[in-house]
């Protein structure tokens, strides 16, 4: 079922846009205010954004340039230009029917959308942030070798989206869903096959192996993280969000579930496969766990048992990404910093500490390689309380301790979770209220 939507978000923040979130703009006239949403916003070029107006009056839209600067209905549906303007950005302005002196405005940075420059795609739905009900787009992955250009993506209230070409348009999926779909997982040996958990509270974990068209619920617990084992599409680990924070095994695709405890106590955690032994050997029994305010966790016999590499290497409160180098190093983005390791998780070095790492006083999660550079940037729950951010990398056969900013970009808040199309050489990131965004490279 699809929810009747008519929010399409598509922020971006650059040299000539200091924003990054969907964000409201109001006009008071005598006491009363009338406000459009989102004032500031990225649009592709021949692409549309929708337009919203608090509280619901009768208006009349238009472009405030010529029609150099695109169009606009009468229900606020914007259309941008074909190609750039020469400023770069255009206005719109939406006018009271019943008082012509409440008056609201956008503005709309238009993009082309070219090779090298991060450009905003995220599905129609309202990804502005209000505090303790909507933190925007979190959820992210596809892009495997059955379906390239196969995306979903998890959003907080307006459930799972679903895209066939590399996020050019979007379908919402069935929606069962009551809250925020903050971790989903594709099976990257079907893509038609996703999990996603539905926070908070019992919603739980949920299933479809018909790419969306239906999902079955096959937990109610309250958790924080779901994750596949790239070497069997059958074995799972998902974590508490809450309760006892306790981690759980599938080796069934999620019909039954084996408690692995939380030796990492009452915190929570995200957990990753390293698929492989200390050898380089694949294998399915080495894990890590990153402990928020209680460091890294590892076991080398499916969760048995644990060592803790490092008490200091802490996921901060927006998560926690781990990457596998093309030379087997190990990165971790962890709160304000970015960990690294050369033997497996054994130890880990704080990269902050030996290089030229920006400081993320956010902390770092999502991150990946395209196998020449590892792209992250500094990102927390919802908006980054110290950015904006630009995109760094750092070369995929180097040591880490040498980052380069990518280009002039600016966002609001970085990623949560990042995946890479290596057949289509692109990378896509799901940026919390900064929206979905897509680089070809």
């Amino acid at each position: 079922m699809t929810r009747a939507l008519g929010h399409i978000f598509m922020t971006m923040c650059t040299a000539l846009l200091a924003c990054g979130r969907a964000s409201t703009a109001s006009s008071p006239i005598g006491g009363t205010s009338l406000s459009v949403t989102p004032t500031s916003v990225g649009a592709l070029t021949g692409r549309e954004v929708s337009f919203t107006i608090s509280p619901a009056a009768s208006v009349v839209w238009s472009v405030d340039e010529t029609s150099s600067c695109g169009t606009i209905s009468n229900v606020g549906v914007y259309r941008a230009p074909a190609t750039v303007p020469s400023s770069g950005e255009c206005h719109v302005s939406a006018v009271s029917q019943a008082d012509a002196s409440e008056r609201a405005h956008a503005t709309i940075t238009v993009l082309a959308d070219v090779v090298g420059t991060w450009a905003p795609i995220s599905p129609p739905v309202d990804y502005a942030y209000v505090a303790l009900s909507n933190y925007g787009i979190q959820g992210l992955d596809g892009a495997k070798a059955d379906a390239p250009k196969t995306l979903y993506v998890g959003t907080c209230l307006y459930g799972v989206w679903k895209s066939t070409d590399g996020g050019d348009t979007w379908t919402q999926t069935d929606d069962p869903f009551t809250g925020r779909n903050w971790s989903l997982v594709v099976d990257p040996t079907d893509s038609d096959v996703v999990y996603t958990l539905d926070g908070f509270g019992t919603s739980g974990l949920w299933k479809t192996t018909d790419g969306g068209a239906s999902w079955v619920h096959i937990s109610t617990k309250s958790l924080a993280h779901i994750e596949i084992d790239p070497l069997d599409h059958l074995h799972l680990l998902m974590t508490e969000h809450s309760g006892n924070y306790d981690l759980w095994e599938s080796l069934d695709g999620g019909s039954t579930w084996i408690n692995k405890g939380h030796p990492w106590g009452s915190h929570q955690a995200f957990v990753y496969f390293l698929a492989q032994d200390d050898g380089g050997a694949p294998s399915s029994r080495f894990w890590m766990a990153f402990a928020e305010g209680n460091g890294l966790w590892r076991s080398g016999d499916g969760g048995a048992s644990w060592t803790q590499p490092s008490p200091t290497l802490s996921r901060s409160h927006a998560g926690a990404g781990m990457y596998r180098a093309a030379n087997g190093a190990l990165y971790a983005g962890v709160n304000q910093t970015i960990g690294r390791s050369t033997d497996n998780g054994r130890t880990w070095i704080d990269l902050a500490l030996v290089g030229n790492l920006p400081a993320g006083h956010d902390g770092y999660a999502g991150m990946v390689g395209d196998g020449a550079r590892i792209w992250t940037m500094p990102s927390n729950t919802a908006v980054a309380a110290h950015g904006p951010y630009r995109w760094v990398t750092t070369p995929e056969m180097g040591d880490g301790t040498v980052w380069t900013e990518y280009n002039s970009q600016e966002f609001a808040d970085g990623p949560f979770f990042m995946i890479y199309d290596r057949v289509n050489r692109v990378l896509y990131a799901s940026q919390w209220s900064t929206g979905l965004w897509r680089l070809r490279l």
